[in-house]
């Protein structure tokens, strides 16, 4: 997932839209939890996106609706938090031996 700028973002509704260049990418708008509206490409098509989002408002864990989406990406579409804003939240994650 890359950050991407749009114009008018503010303006925009949360949700799943084409590329405007290529048919392999989605750019997802979201608000997240921390009331920060941010767009991202994910480099999935968006049929296979909206295929999955439909599934998972239907009652799919999310991890199986989007599990060609990386946890990093579910976490976005969970929260609109991206792994930046969590690092600069919470600091880096530990690692255990």
């Amino acid at each position: 997932m890359y950050p991407v700028n749009i114009e008018n973002l503010e303006e925009c509704v949360d949700g799943f839209y084409p590329h405007p260049t290529s048919s392999e990418a989605t750019i997802v708008v979201k608000t997240s939890a921390l009331r920060s509206k941010n767009a991202f490409m994910f480099p999935h098509p968006p049929g296979e996106m909206l295929e999955a989002f439909n599934a998972w408002m239907n009652g799919a864990m999310i991890q199986d609706a989007f599990s060609f989406c990386d946890a990093d990406e579910r976490e976005l579409l969970l929260t609109g938090i991206t792994p930046t804003q969590w690092t600069d939240l919470y600091g880096q994650e530990d690692e255990e031996d």
